[in-house]
């Protein structure tokens, strides 16, 4: 969970402590008050958030580097080959978008099917996709500590497989 500087923190519970004992009624001279010190706590908001964003940004960057390095899949397990699935659903979820996925879980192993210890048989591998959110969906989201937005990702992959398999 992503949490705002303290300063942040406490201009929104002084704001909301003050809002809380308004009269029923305030007066003008309240309201534009109020606007400005709430105008000021969302420009706080906005710098901090772009920090974040940028921080976001710069990750998906870092491993998308180390990838180029150090490609997934390779080792002629496929067990082995779904830890790196996770892993990049896992960086998926952190950057907040489907580039990882969609290069290193998608692009990458299609067009280089024998790098998978199953290439021969690469229906089952969307068959363990599904499985990952369907039945064994709760184990792995404790397991993994996955929020619920994993599952899109999921998902996103096994529609690009099945695309990609039904034109083979």
């Amino acid at each position: 969970m992503l949490h705002f500087p303290k300063s942040i923190r406490d201009g929104l519970q002084n704001f909301r402590t003050m809002l809380n004992s308004l009269t029923p009624t305030p007066d003008s001279f309240q309201k534009g008050t109020f606007q400005r010190d709430l105008e000021a706590i969302r420009k706080a908001m906005e710098n901090e958030t772009l920090k974040i964003a940028e921080g976001f940004h710069l990750y998906g960057e870092t491993v998308n580097e180390y990838y180029l390095k150090f490609p997934p899949f390779g080792t002629n397990h496929v067990d082995k080959d779904f830890e790196d699935f996770i892993e990049l659903i896992g960086h998926s979820v952190i950057v907040g978008n489907y580039f990882l996925i969609s290069e290193w879980g998608v692009k990458h192993p299609l067009s280089n099917p024998s790098i998978l210890a199953g290439s021969q048989f690469l229906q089952r591998y969307v068959d363990r996709f599904k499985e990952a959110i369907t039945t064994n969906w709760q184990a792995n989201q404790t397991k993994y500590g996955w929020p619920d937005e994993a599952k899109d990702y999921w998902q996103y992959l096994i529609r690009e497989w099945e695309s990609d398999l039904a034109r083979r």
